[in-house]
């Protein structure tokens, strides 16, 4: 008889049920039975004076999916934070990191600075080092103090580097490469920099993701778009597979 059918079974004995739910062998926790890869991708880059993030809104359990409408992107006090992995860790990660920003601007009585704020994220995950890390590969964006648009990379226990482009997540194989190659010009011969402009970057995001889409089943339903730059932010939802 199933576990489930001892419990229909017996519903009006809830000692019953837990004395068939404790049946068997006793099993140790693995580090594996304590976090999840919700997965999905998150790809930042940045050109001349705006910073492009781009997430789909896909999460996951392996190969089940638990919603099509998650956003991976969040915005605050002139920030965006985005970011893949465990997502509960990552709204944990938000919340500490918009806690610290208040906390900041009450002491100090002025706005947080993008560095600043980049050595606070590096605290909170690296506070984490000897226990339960918070699994989250981030992205942080703001201004510098000339209101330049930067971006840093974060790895789960808080080691970051200010950076022009990075991905994580599930895709990240296969759109990494592609930034390397496009924005950074890895591996090409007497190639010079030219930033793209903003539709170029658009199209080149769409492009990456609507490839991914089709090889990644953890990628996938929408595709959200945010446009960070000098003096404001735009954003487009468009449409991914969803199957």
């Amino acid at each position: 008889m199933s576990f489930f059918r001892e419990m229909l079974v017996t519903e009006d004995n809830p000692f019953k049920i837990q004395e068939v739910a404790n049946k068997g062998p006793k099993k140790h926790l693995d580090v594996d039975d304590l976090y999840a890869n919700n997965s999905g991708t998150v790809l930042a880059f940045k050109q001349q004076d705006y910073v492009i993030i781009a997430a789909d809104t896909r999460h996951s359990s392996e190969m089940g999916i638990n919603s099509r409408k998650m956003t991976k992107i969040f915005e605050f006090d002139g920030f965006i934070f985005s970011g893949t992995g465990f997502y509960a860790d990552l709204n944990e990660v938000y919340f500490r990191l918009r806690y610290e920003v208040e906390r900041y601007e009450n002491e100090v009585e002025k706005r947080i600075g993008i560095s600043a704020l980049a050595h606070k994220l590096l605290n909170i995950l690296y506070s984490r080092r000897g226990g339960l890390i918070y699994y989250v590969f981030s992205v942080l964006v703001g201004k510098d103090e000339t209101g330049e648009p930067v971006l840093y990379s974060f790895d789960p226990i808080g080691s970051y580097e200010q950076v022009m482009c990075k991905c994580y997540g599930s895709a990240s194989p296969m759109i990494q490469p592609l930034l390397d190659s496009t924005i950074m010009k890895y591996n090409q011969e007497n190639a010079s920099y030219q930033s793209l402009c903003m539709e170029e970057s658009v199209e080149l995001t769409k492009k990456a993701f609507f490839a991914a889409a089709e090889r990644d089943v953890n990628t996938g339903d929408y595709l959200q778009i945010v446009v960070y730059k000098r003096d404001g932010v735009n954003e487009e939802l468009v449409d991914l597979r969803k199957d």
